[in-house]
């Protein structure tokens, strides 16, 4: 699923925070479906 459909479903998208390669794999292990970083 690419990133625009994340978008149009009826639930809202929750993105992880990550800032590493760990913290990044943390959350792709807990489910979450995109990423963000800052």
């Amino acid at each position: 699923m690419d990133f625009n459909a994340l978008h149009q479903q009826n639930q809202p998208l929750l993105l992880a925070n990550v800032w590493d390669a760990s913290s990044a794999q943390a959350a792709q292990q807990a489910g979450y479906q995109a990423l963000g970083s800052s």
